[in-house]
Formats: C-alpha cells, sequence, structure tokens
C-alpha cells in the first residue's frame, strides 16, 4: 500500500498549487508509486561534444594571440622569412587539437541524476550516475524527519524572488540559513509559494518554516516555523 499522503483539497490551496502537483510535481509515477522525483537531468555525450569543441576554438583563439606574439619578438631578432610567418599556421590547429582532446578527456562529463523523495522508506535521496565509469557513483539519503520544507523570499536587483525548496532541519536552526536540498519551485508572489511550501510539507509530513531575508526586514533575516 502507498503511503503517500492524501492531496491537499484544492479550496484550502490556490489552484496553482495542485496544478503543479497534478502536471507531476509531486504526483507519484506508475513504476514508483511511492516516489516523488524532485529533479532529473542529465549530460549526454552530445554535451561532452558540444564542450570540447568549445574548448578548441577557445585554445586556438589563445594558440594564434600567443604564436603572433612569439613571431613578432622571433622576427624582431632573426627578420622577417617564411617560417616565422609559418608558425601560426601551425599554432592554431595544434592549439584547436590539443584543447579539444583536453576538454573531452575530463572525468565525469556523461551523467544523469536524480533527487526524490521515497515515502515507503520515508527519506529524501539523491543520486548521479556516471555513464562512461568516469567516476564512482554518488549517493546521498536522509530521514525526512530530518527534512524541512521552506518558503524563502529574497530581493534582487530586478525584483523579488521566491523559492520552495527543501533544507536540513539541523542547518535551519543552528544557522538560521535555508541552506537548499533541492529547490522544488518557484513562484511569482510570496502567497503562491507559502501555500505550495505548506502543501508540501503536509504531502510529506515534515515541518514547514518561512524565511525573509535580512533586507525584507529591515536589517535581520526572519526565519519562523510554521508547523
Amino acid at each position: 500500500m502507498s503511503k503517500i499522503p492524501r492531496p491537499i483539497p484544492e479550496a484550502h490551496i490556490p489552484r496553482v498549487v495542485n496544478q503543479l502537483f497534478a502536471d507531476g510535481r509531486g504526483a507519484s509515477g506508475r513504476d514508483e508509486p511511492d516516489h516523488w522525483v524532485l529533479e532529473s537531468r542529465e549530460a549526454t555525450e552530445d554535451d561532452r561534444v558540444v564542450m570540447a569543441r568549445a574548448a578548441a576554438f577557445i585554445y586556438g583563439v589563445v594558440a594564434l594571440a600567443l604564436a603572433k606574439l612569439f613571431t613578432v619578438l622571433l622576427e624582431f631578432i632573426v627578420g622577417e622569412n617564411s617560417v616565422t610567418q609559418a608558425i601560426w599556421m601551425v599554432a592554431v590547429p595544434a592549439g584547436a587539437v590539443w584543447g579539444y582532446r583536453k576538454q573531452k578527456a575530463k572525468p565525469g562529463q556523461v551523467w544523469t541524476s536524480r533527487e526524490w523523495i521515497d515515502f515507503g522508506n520515508r527519506t529524501w535521496n539523491t543520486r548521479r550516475h556516471y555513464l562512461d565509469g568516469s567516476k564512482p557513483l554518488e549517493s546521498r539519503s536522509l530521514p525526512l524527519k530530518a527534512v524541512a520544507a521552506v518558503s524563502r523570499a529574497e530581493m534582487y536587483e530586478d525584483g523579488m524572488g521566491y523559492t520552495s525548496l527543501l533544507s536540513e532541519v539541523n542547518n535551519l536552526v543552528r544557522y538560521r540559513q535555508p541552506w537548499p536540498l533541492t529547490q522544488v519551485e518557484h513562484f511569482d508572489t510570496e502567497k503562491e509559494c507559502l501555500a505550495f511550501t505548506q502543501a508540501m510539507a503536509a504531502r510529506c509530513a515534515i515541518s514547514c518554516w518561512q524565511f525573509r531575508e535580512a533586507e525584507l526586514e529591515g536589517g535581520e533575516a526572519m526565519l519562523e516555523k510554521l508547523s
């Protein structure tokens, strides 16, 4: 039997919150009925090739600049000749090839990552698997009792930002800062962010907190436990 708490009635929270859950942010999948996948990402072989090509271009430009400088110095000493004029023609492709191979050989560029809540085992989990075997599997798991849902309000240069996130309870208590384990969702208004965070806390049966940075509170950040 699934241990996922029942959905929060729509009458108690804004429609946007229920829509996010209905779209999959909080809805369990058929294959894993006790899991809520918070984030799933990947970097493919194509991504690695793109990065390698970018590195080839950068190294080629640097090689050209250095070759031109070396050519000027060499011509000042021995004079201009066919050898000095050909230096950059060799340096540029050599630099590009070196940059391409160096970037492509870097470990940890092809991977899949996932963050999820396991309602059956009541844990928050993260895992990154390197498909090319260049690095060992990275994983971490925390009991849900050590995790809190936080509604965070921040001020940016171009306006306000509201984020619903998961954070470790110990960090909240000790540092009075919501260092995120997972940034679950971003909102345009604090009301929607707070409603979603409360719904998420109820769904996961974890504590709910509200954080407002110092600039919004007249000099001292506000951190309040709501439930």
